[in-house]
């Protein structure tokens, strides 16, 4: 019975689980303790890549249903407003806000990142600046938002669980001036001391490896963990809880419409009392059982009219609803998709804000 669960579980979400045990064999775990009890945080993450693809409808076997993804997040994001950076240094605040505004835009995109995935981190860096229309500015603050498949582990405090270590690792290709292919895996290790660089492969060109010193005096790192409670390591994406019925309304959508192309087509009915006679009037066939043993066809095309004889009939049949009981399944199926997305708003924005029941969620958001 459990193995029998086991295998039914595993098959009704694919969001969750895919990315899993990151932290095997990084020389570091999840577990820690606490004054008087010890805790493992829950280390299993979104497939970030499968979450992205709901979200853009690109899955093969969720097209049919993954068109809702993106308003669900879309809702969410639509509603939510960036977050204000104050300092009581007066020329910090000024700064502050001048780099608030330069990127607003990626603070919008972290949130549609976490609500989405589950998981956005982001790095502030500072950097040369190479843009000639600030040449006053020697130095900038650069708001990077890291690809969370990048971030391989996170080394936690045992007692308090904060984050001491990110660990990150990404892989670069390149061209050299030779035409020929390069291949580097940059592996990272950044604390609040240190930021410490491994080349595995080709040496990218302006990169070294070595350790340098963080400047900052604290990791320039931030997570953002959407809906996640103090036992869970990474967030959880918005679309998990839809996800499932994203396949089912796919399924149910698809062989409603496979059915209806089989039984929409009107088909011919003949009730024919001479068979020779109606081909011989009607295409020239003089005998019928010659014309069936090899195998003969006939083409109604071009034949508007057939002549019959006056105990002969002829009629269409065609299927009253191929679509049957799908119909009222899909409409179920979608009403649990918005159900499950949870907040009023993505349900009128979902249901294209139609009157009736929905006109009452209007007024009161």
């Amino acid at each position: 019975m459990a193995k029998f669960w086991g295998k039914i579980s595993g098959e009704m979400s694919r969001l969750r689980g895919g990315i899993v045990n990151l932290f095997n064999g990084l020389g570091w775990s999840l577990t820690g303790g606490t004054i008087g009890g010890t805790y493992k945080l829950d280390s299993t993450r979104v497939d970030y890549t499968f979450a992205r693809q709901l979200y853009e409808n690109t899955a093969e076997d969720y097209k049919l249903g993954a068109g809702f993804a993106k308003k669900i997040v879309n809702a969410t994001v639509g509603f939510m407003g960036l977050p204000e950076i104050k300092s009581a240094d007066e020329d910090a605040q000024e700064r502050l806000q001048e780099f608030a505004k330069q990127n607003r835009s990626r603070m919008q995109r972290t949130h549609l990142n976490a609500i989405r995935e589950a998981d956005c981190f982001v790095w502030l860096t500072r950097e040369d600046n190479t843009n000639s229309l600030y040449p006053e500015e020697r130095k900038r603050i650069v708001y990077n938002i890291i690809p969370p498949e990048q971030v391989k582990g996170i080394n936690r405090d045992p007692l308090t669980g904060e984050p001491i270590e990110y660990i990150l690792e990404s892989t670069n290709e390149w061209t050299d001036e030779t035409g020929v292919k390069r291949r580097a895996i940059i592996k990272q290790r950044i604390s609040a001391d240190r930021r410490k660089i491994v080349i595995e492969g080709d040496k990218p060109p302006e990169l070294e490896a070595g350790e340098i010193t963080n400047p900052w005096g604290f990791i320039p790192i931030v997570h953002f963990r959407n809906e996640a409670d103090e036992t869970m390591a990474f967030g959880k994406s918005d679309l998990e809880s839809v996800e499932p019925f994203f396949k089912v309304y796919h399924d149910v959508f698809l062989h409603a419409i496979q059915g209806s192309k089989m039984h929409s087509t009107p088909r011919l009915k003949l009730k024919l009392k001479d068979v020779d006679a109606f081909l011989r009037n009607n295409f020239g066939i003089s005998n019928a059982a010659e014309f069936a043993k090899k195998g003969g066809s006939i083409n109604l095309n071009g034949h508007e009219k057939l002549i019959l004889a006056a105990e002969d009939d002829a009629s269409f049949i065609e299927a009253k609803s191929a679509t049957g009981d799908a119909t009222a399944l899909l409409e179920f199926v979608f009403y649990c998709i918005l159900s499950a997305s949870e907040t009023r708003r993505k349900h009128a924005i979902l249901t294209g804000q139609h009157a009736g029941a929905e006109a009452g969620l209007h007024s009161e958001d």
